[in-house]
């Protein structure tokens, strides 16, 4: 249903913005300090390291009210218009499951 597809695209996009957004702050770390933060303390752990665990979630607020909403109406719409496009290829078969034969390539 179009309520599954809403929360799912909803965790999908919470999940990736939580897993994604330390590392992305690590990379922004290492590229401000440049390439010697790297080869003097021992790479990318050390600078996680350095750095609390909640500082490197420093800025995640906004991305995870956007990406979250954003990811949710882009399941959304594609749950809707595939279940669309199933509808008119069989029209008298209302049973949605096994849909993916139908669109491989």
């Amino acid at each position: 249903s179009v309520r599954n597809s809403v929360a799912a695209g909803y965790v999908a996009g919470v999940s990736g913005i939580l897993i994604g957004h330390p590392l992305d702050s690590i990379k922004v770390l290492i590229q401000m300090k440049g390439s010697s933060l790297v080869r003097g303390s021992g790479g990318a752990g050390s600078v996680a390291q350095k750095r609390s665990l909640l500082s490197l979630y420093s800025g995640v607020q906004g991305p995870l009210l956007t990406v979250g909403v954003v990811q949710a109406i882009n399941f959304a719409v594609y749950d809707s218009i595939r279940r669309q496009l199933h509808s008119r290829r069989h029209p008298d078969n209302n049973d949605d499951n096994g849909y993916l034969h139908d669109f491989a390539l």
